[in-house]
């Protein structure tokens, strides 16, 4: 199965169990929701039933007053009280719907009231206060309205009792059904939470196993291959993850072979290459020291200018070793305290011939109790480096200025500074890269690799230093580089021999 598959079904499942989640949540929360109905329908049966029986209670009472007192009792509207009763019983009626037995008694209810307020209205309007019985005959006479009504009244406040009766257990505010719908909202909660426990444990487990460990022996197999070994882990299946690390082997295989050829250049310029050059330099200059008298001066210039290209060949064949070396990490740096005055010195020295021809004068500012640890000579090779530079791209009689300095209590800067045009805004990102070149100072002269100022990096970082440009004004050039004070090369196995790995 592909990769993208298995994410995608894995991504299915909880959300396949999400889905069912939230079904089972919302019957539950339905049924809760439909008890809590109940409970309130229930409840207003109960209230309207109160008031429904203290309307009837109301009207028995002004009907015996009617009867002990000729007098009526002027605070009782019957039109009033007949509308209310009407509109209670038409409430209760729809609250009661789809309940056969408690539907029964509200129309026997509804029948009986009819009958009730109809002979309390029939009362009243026989009821003459002038015909006022006797006191003490008034506790022996009853008429028959009055009788009729009482036994509605009675039977009224029956069916009203075997309503609350019916609907007292619902009105409950805990009731049973409520009770069991919460308690199975509150289980299906629960059940969801370690489903989506179980569910998420059960992923992580399938992406460790299926995933991860597998991810794990492609970066076993990278790590591997930056240590340079030659066997590698086997990652089986058809997903991405197989198809990478094939694609990862056949890269391996590729840079295999280039190392390979990379070894043999490196054994063709230093045996097959060098040595040849060394003899051709060696003849040139015995030829240019004993013969140049009996040459004329066209062969002499030619004779001289193949001995100069002769020994950039073999300055280009060092420097691609040094490259080689230095990125294989097979390059010792030997540290030592040394005096920055003679870097600077050191570094005059080798390059003041060609200032000379070039008419750019050398300037030193250092000083002379100024001390560091560091390798000297890799040192002064990248001072040399930035020297040649300088003095490549100064106008004539200029001046190139040398300088080193306790920028801090950690750190010494070199800087070499010219007079010349100044880098280009664009070119200063890449400046200390490999096979970048500084825009010529005479047009169509291009004597350079490309790599003094990569090498240079190179050597100083080696020696936990760093490298970087500045253009002091509108002409002109800064190269700087800074050393610690105390070494920090890397890594540092004592004072002396410390390799670069």
């Amino acid at each position: 199965m592909k990769l993208r598959h298995q994410i995608l079904f894995l991504l299915a499942i909880p959300i396949a169990c999400q889905l069912c989640t939230v079904a089972v949540l919302f019957q539950a929360v339905g049924r809760v929701d439909e008890a809590a109905t109940q409970e309130a329908k229930a409840k207003e049966v109960l209230s309207l039933t109160h008031e429904f029986g203290g309307l009837i209670g109301r009207v028995m009472l002004e009907a015996g007053a009617r009867t002990f007192n000729h007098k009526p009792d002027t605070s009782v509207h019957p039109e009033s009280i007949v509308e209310r009763l009407h509109n209670r019983a038409l409430r209760l009626h729809s609250l009661v719907a789809g309940n056969p037995k408690a539907t029964a008694l509200m129309n026997d209810l509804e029948e009986e009231t009819a009958r009730f307020i109809t002979n309390w209205l029939e009362l009243g309007q026989s009821y003459d206060p002038r015909e006022g019985k006797l006191f003490f005959a008034q506790f022996f006479y009853e008429d028959e309205f009055t009788a009729s009504m009482r036994v509605l009244f009675n039977q009224i406040l029956q069916n009203t009792d075997e309503l609350n009766e019916l609907y007292r257990p619902i009105s409950r505010e805990l009731q049973p059904e409520g009770i069991a719908a919460r308690e199975n909202l509150r289980n299906a909660a629960i059940a969801v939470i370690i489903a989506n426990i179980v569910l998420v444990l059960v992923v992580a487990v399938s992406v460790n196993k299926q995933t991860l460990m597998r991810l794990q022996i492609l970066m076993n197999n990278i790590r591997a291959f930056s240590r340079s070994e030659k066997t590698f882990q086997s990652l089986a299946g058809q997903d991405e993850l197989a198809e990478l690390d094939q694609a990862f082997r056949d890269m391996s295989k590729e840079r295999m072979r280039l190392d390979e050829i990379q070894k043999s250049l490196r054994a063709i310029v230093s045996h097959d290459l060098r040595s040849p050059l060394a003899v051709i330099n060696i003849s040139l200059e015995t030829i240019l020291e004993t013969k140049a008298e009996q040459l004329d001066e066209a062969t002499l210039r030619s004779l001289r200018r193949v001995s100069s290209e002769s020994h950039r060949l073999a300055r280009l064949a060092k420097t691609l070793l040094d490259i080689d070396q230095l990125e294989g990490g097979h390059v010792n740096v030997q540290i030592d305290d040394v005096s920055a005055a003679s870097i600077i010195q050191s570094s005059a020295d080798a390059v003041i011939a060609l200032a000379d021809r070039k008419s750019v004068k050398l300037w030193k500012e250092v000083d002379s109790e100024l001390v560091l640890q560091c390798d000297e000579e890799r040192t002064i090779q990248s001072m040399v480096n930035l020297l040649v530079n300088a003095i490549k791209f100064a106008p004539a009689n200029s001046t190139v200025t040398m300088r080193a300095f306790l920028k801090s209590p950690e750190l010494v800067q070199f800087e070499v500074i010219d007079e010349g045009p100044g880098v280009a805004q664009a070119g200063i990102a890449s400046l200390f890269g490999k096979f970048v070149q500084l825009e010529q100072a005479e047009p169509g002269k291009n004597d350079g690799s490309g790599l003094g100022l990569y090498i240079c990096r190179l050597l100083l970082e080696a020696q936990g230093g760093t490298i970087g440009y500045t253009k002091p004004g509108d002409t002109g050039s800064c190269f700087w580089f800074e050393l610690p004070v105390l070494s920090r090369a890397r890594p540092l196995v004592g004072k002396q021999g410390a390799s670069v790995v």
